[in-house]
């Protein structure tokens, strides 16, 4: 099994994920999804939705062979 996944977005730029990045990625989702169905605080709910939309970029973001921002540059 490949310990990690190497996607091009250009001829000249490659990102490099390892199966470990995306695991780690996948279990924090798993983990903040949880916290996310169990908050009934409304600050709480905002702060964890936040932390899920990140989480999910970073995770589907180099499945997708593109580059991860933060901030305004992740929507981009």
């Amino acid at each position: 099994m490949p310990t990690e996944r190497r996607t091009r977005t250009s001829d000249l730029d490659m990102v490099v994920v390892t199966v470990a990045e995306l695991e780690s990625h996948r279990h924090e989702l798993t983990d903040l999804l949880d916290d996310l169905a169990s908050a009934d605080d409304p600050a709480e709910l905002a702060f964890i939705a936040s932390r899920v939309l990140n989480k999910t970029a970073l995770l589907a973001l180099p499945a997708g062979r593109h580059w991860q921002g933060s901030g305004k540059g992740l929507l981009r």
